[in-house]
């Protein structure tokens, strides 16, 4: 007579015996995605980790004279991975000459670190920003912030102020004005 006993094979301790465990290692990547993703499904360490897949921008305008601080809108990142933590930041890379222009705070959100004028600055302000997981996989992309106008027209005569000679209608020029002193 042979007798066989079970030798209960537990690696990561849950109590689930491996052969019916659906992730023996316990890294939370079942033991078929990470044989599909290549890496070691009895090695914690070893993870079938895949990058954020998308990384979107809820608003994409600022209206000019604004002050420093305010909000353009919130970014959100998407990974396929449960319960991934996501940092996101600025990133050099094609699009990124405004990156010095804006923030990016703790939750997301978008702000600025100037105050635009549409008249005189660019109207198409470019950023890049980098979405990276817990392990290092990131997805980056490039975003456009579009300046909006403020019509500025002190006198009313419906004639923009950066366009009007005579800002306020008096019936003296600016550059009269300016050349005497006058406000």
């Amino acid at each position: 007579v042979i007798n066989v006993t079970n030798v209960v094979e537990d690696l990561d301790g849950d109590g689930i015996e491996d052969h019916y465990d659906s992730d023996d290692d316990g890294d939370g990547f079942s033991d078929v995605a990470e044989i599909a993703y290549g890496s070691d499904p009895r090695n914690a360490a070893s993870v079938a980790n895949q990058a954020p897949t998308q990384l979107d921008l809820n608003g994409s305008s600022v209206t000019e004279n604004q002050p420093a601080g305010t909000t353009v809108g919130k970014l959100n990142a998407t990974d396929p991975d449960a319960n991934a933590t996501i940092t996101l930041a600025f990133t050099d890379g094609n699009g990124s000459q405004h990156n010095n222009l804006f923030a990016i705070d703790a939750n997301g959100t978008l702000r600025t670190t100037a105050t635009f004028d549409y008249e005189t600055n660019a109207t198409a302000l470019h950023i890049r920003v980098k979405a990276t997981d817990e392990h290092n996989a990131s997805l980056e992309k490039a975003f456009v912030i579009n300046v909006t106008n403020v019509v500025e027209d002190l006198d009313g005569d419906g004639i923009e102020d950066h366009a009007d000679p005579d800002d306020d209608g008096d019936g003296f020029s600016d550059a009269a004005e300016i050349a005497y002193g006058s406000d």
